[in-house]
């Protein structure tokens, strides 16, 4: 940090020596220290909302949402599309009328993109937390039409039937993080590798 010394400090609680006074970017993408630091501190965080959630008996399923994308998209106007779409999902009178008859108790959303053979592929991953004992297959019902429209007003192509949305339950979804974990799934997207060299 500017105008700060820098010092060499030793935990007691975890017996190990760190630095303060260093400036840091606090960038979960471009610095493997900060995303390193970021994404555990995330990771920690998401633990205990999945253990609230599992101490209230709420169900936890993992929401995977995407649009049609090719190689001449522009990035950052997708990204902007897709954040209006997901708005629109969560607060128009459709979606808040489907947020009170799932019994969605609350949501932790991250972004992803990767890249392949089609260009970027931005998607979302939604934890929600329901409290009536919907099945996946109920609530991916519910949602997709919402999805879909939510996408064409705002400007996208419509999300298809068969990838535009998913819905896996807890289970499903830690095994899909492998040896992370579901938690490690919406935080630790940055160390991730796609399929087929993506």
């Amino acid at each position: 940090m500017p105008n700060q010394s820098l010092q060499v400090l030793k935990s007691k609680e975890h017996n190990k020596a760190f630095y303060t006074g260093l400036q840091v970017c606090a960038s979960v993408w471009a610095c493997p220290v900060c995303a390193a630091k970021i994404s555990e501190r995330r990771r920690a965080e998401l633990t205990t909302a999945l253990a609230l959630a599992k101490a209230r008996e709420w169900d936890v399923f993992m929401l995977t949402l995407t649009v049609p994308h090719g190689l001449g998209d522009d990035l950052p106007a997708l990204l902007k599309q897709i954040h209006t779409a997901w708005r629109s999902t969560t607060t128009s009178r459709a979606g808040q009328k489907l947020r009170k008859l799932l019994g969605i108790r609350g949501t932790i959303r991250a972004l992803e993109v990767t890249h392949g053979q089609n260009g970027f592929h931005p998607h979302l991953h939604v934890l929600l937390f329901l409290d009536q004992g919907f099945s996946p297959q109920s609530v991916h019902h519910a949602f997709s039409p919402l999805w879909q429209q939510a996408c064409m007003r705002a400007g996208l192509p419509r999300p298809s039937d068969e990838h535009g949305c998913r819905v896996d339950d807890g289970t499903y979804a830690a095994a899909y993080a492998s040896k992370w974990g579901l938690e490690s799934e919406l935080t630790k997207s940055h160390t991730k590798k796609g399929r087929n060299g993506s």
